[in-house]
């Protein structure tokens, strides 16, 4: 049997606000991403592509898009000029989230139907920080209270329509949760006081922990200055150097339990977690025979070196090497 999911907005007359909402499309470079969709771009790519919210092709389509909704709104019993559509960057690992771009209803049919975001120098803070990458969000949402009426929403906030587009660079394929390393943090596991950087992972073999499981913990004010200076050269060498550390703890731990009680496993079992997601990156687009070999082999490997699928991980990570020198070289000047 099959399922499907669907957002149900229990309001009259805003049907026709979803589809109209979905068919707007983001473009990156000369990627489109429809509404649902992920790209993946070099980490290069990712702080230099202008970005752009694609309302219509032209202005007729323009046009049409704001009629649309306005009529919708109108059987709703909702004014245009109180609902705004809002673009929204959020990164998932510095928690970081900025409005890109806001436009009443009402004052829709006077936007370009290419709206700007990011061009050039011109970025916001989530297009500024590759490792992670981010999620563009697309709301239409009350920018005010209305008098609260049955099946009618009332409250700030509320959102009628949405639409989310992903991106992500090549650092993102296995994720992990950046938290503040405190003294209670270091107190708590039992780290010295000058730690700056610390990996906890439970679970790396277990397909339902998935790389929520893995835990990074960061010095406070390096995670400040990291969200506050996320394009400078010693920020993004270190982005770097903290995925790595978080890597080396997940395969360091899959090899201690591959080679205690969870020596039964095979790469079959581990599908889909940490190491599997890992293992999976350093296969890349390998197929058929070829890439079952290769998922056998480095899965054999964890068990006696994770040092090496580390330095595999390593040289799969676009531009570290030329970024790296570029940060020891600004260093010495």
């Amino acid at each position: 049997m099959s399922k499907e999911r669907r957002i149900v907005r229990p309001y009259r007359g805003v049907d026709a606000i979803q589809p109209a909402i979905s068919r707007i499309g983001l473009e990156i470079g000369q990627r489109r991403i429809e509404s649902g969709g992920l790209t993946t771009l070099t980490t290069q790519d990712y702080l230099t592509l202008p970005v752009s919210l694609i309302l219509a092709k032209d202005g007729d389509g323009r046009d049409a898009l704001a009629s649309s909704l306005e009529a919708a709104l109108h059987d709703g019993d909702l004014p245009a000029d109180r609902v705004e559509l809002i673009v929204t960057l959020h990164t998932p690992r510095l928690k970081q989230t900025d409005i890109a771009w806001r436009c009443k209803v009402a004052d829709l049919s006077e936007a370009t139907p290419r709206i700007t975001l990011a061009a050039g120098e011109n970025r916001p803070r989530a297009l500024r920080a590759p490792t992670g990458g981010c999620n563009a969000r697309l709301h239409l949402v009350l920018n005010g209270s209305l008098e609260r009426q049955a099946l009618r929403p009332w409250r700030k906030g509320t959102w009628l329509a949405r639409a989310q587009y992903k991106i992500r660079t090549n650092l993102n394929e296995i994720g992990f949760t950046p938290l503040p390393l405190t003294d209670a943090v270091r107190e708590q596991y039992g780290l010295p006081a000058e730690t700056l950087r610390f990996a906890s992972i439970d679970e790396p073999l277990s397909p339902a922990g998935g790389p929520e499981s893995i835990v990074l913990y960061i010095d406070e004010d390096v995670l400040a200055e990291l969200a506050n200076n996320p394009r400078s050269g010693a920020a993004k060498a270190l982005q770097i150097e903290l995925f790595l550390t978080a890597m080396s703890a997940a395969l360091t731990r899959s090899s201690l339990q591959l080679n205690s009680d969870q020596s039964h496993l095979t790469f079959d079992d581990i599908e889909g977690s940490v190491l599997g997601q890992v293992i999976d990156l350093l296969v890349g687009g390998a197929k058929g025979s070829q890439r079952s070999d290769l998922q056998q082999h480095f899965f054999r490997r964890t068990k006696r070196d994770p040092a090496l699928l580390l330095a595999h991980l390593e040289a799969r990570i676009p531009d570290f090497r030329s970024t790296t020198v570029k940060s020891l070289r600004a260093e010495t000047k």
